[in-house]
């Protein structure tokens, strides 16, 4: 159930298990946990921290280290930090959870540290360690180290380089706005580019406004993976923000031939241990009325002190620029912000999880 992301039933089975007298092993726990990092439920993860425990499984690596993807992916990289200070004995996938945890927080400093501390220790990286390594790198800016890790992977460490790792590189160059360089680097690969490594150059060309070198890398992306709705929906994207409404008509046709449509998005957020899942201008839940009165008081706050919406990727059939703003302005993410503000105490932190993310 969790591998094939069923959580709730996940967590239904397990306590049907709990009330059948059946006493969990550490391989159940540990298969439970991961269930609560895909929803970002920290207080259900505390709970089975505490039956781990109780339980004298906190000396097990195999669940400690999912303890730490739970709690990196929950935002409570702190704990996280805090069970594997706690681990007796690491192996290469507890450090790299925590290596992973600390690059999803954008400590990029805490992740070369850890790695160097890793290497100084004895364990040897694997090539998920420096996925998490070169990713934080990406995602920092770091470019020189990024190189310096990349190489050290095939010289020092004699690893084959996969598609993930160039993957990341396509992403550095893309987030450096060097988006000639990354298609150039895609494409002398020596492995052939899957579809990850062009959506990733997609998603950039979405960003800098690259309409012409978006329309190449989306004619690769629909040979590869032509059901994907997603790529359609970025290339639309790129369109919209350029104005070109043409364009997006073309796509729209597309999707439509080909049986096609946009996932909605959707967004949850757990309060007093309960899952709330919102999508766009979503009126099911039986507190909207609350919910969109605190996100209108928001917007007010955010355009009084500058903030204007970027409305360029609104489609066209939406004329009054009022009503784009109002599209824009509920989306599920916001309304699960919303819905935060209302529920807990000023000062606590919102853990916000998107199905599109």
């Amino acid at each position: 159930y969790t591998h094939n992301g069923c959580c709730d039933e996940t967590f239904a089975l397990f306590r049907e298990m709990q009330l059948s007298g059946l006493k969990p092993t550490h391989v159940t726990i540990a298969s439970v946990i991961p269930a609560c990092s895909q929803l970002t439920l920290l207080l259900y993860g505390k709970a089975l921290h505490g039956c781990v425990l109780r339980s004298g499984f906190d000396l097990n690596a195999f669940v400690n280290s999912a303890l730490i993807d739970m709690y990196a992916k929950s935002g409570a990289i702190n704990l996280a930090r805090q069970v594997f200070d706690r681990m007796s004995e690491r192996d290469v996938v507890s450090w790299t959870a925590v290596i992973t945890g600390y690059g999803l927080h954008g400590r990029s400093e805490d992740v070369l540290a850890l790695f160097n501390e890793m290497n100084n220790s004895g364990t040897k990286p694997d090539h998920v360690t420096f996925v998490a390594v070169l990713s934080a790198c990406s995602h920092a800016g770091l470019a020189i180290e990024a190189w310096r890790y990349f190489n050290l992977m095939s010289h020092d460490h004699n690893m084959t380089l996969g598609l993930e790792h160039y993957a990341c590189m396509v992403d550095l160059l893309s987030r450096s706005g060097c988006l000639d360089e990354a298609y150039n680097f895609i494409t002398s690969m020596p492995l052939e580019p899957n579809s990850g490594i062009w959506g990733v150059l997609l998603g950039a060309c979405r960003i800098h406004c690259n309409v012409e070198l978006g329309e190449r890398v989306a004619e690769y992306l629909f040979k590869l993976d032509p059901r994907n709705e997603g790529y359609y929906v970025l290339l639309s994207n790129i369109y919209a923000t350029a104005g070109k409404w043409d364009g997006v008509a073309k796509v729209r046709k597309m999707m439509k031939d080909r049986g096609l449509r946009k996932k909605p998005g959707c967004s949850w957020i757990e309060v007093n241990c309960r899952v709330h899942a919102f999508v766009g201008d979503d009126r099911l839940h039986p507190e909207s009325e609350e919910i969109f009165a605190m996100l209108e008081s928001l917007s007010k706050q955010i355009k009084s002190i500058g903030y204007v919406p970027d409305t360029s990727f609104v489609l066209d059939d939406v004329e009054d620029d009022k009503e784009k703003e109002r599209v824009l302005s509920t989306h599920s993410e916001k309304l699960a912000i919303s819905f935060g503000i209302i529920k807990t105490r000023p000062g606590m932190p919102l853990r916000i999880t998107k199905n599109l993310r």
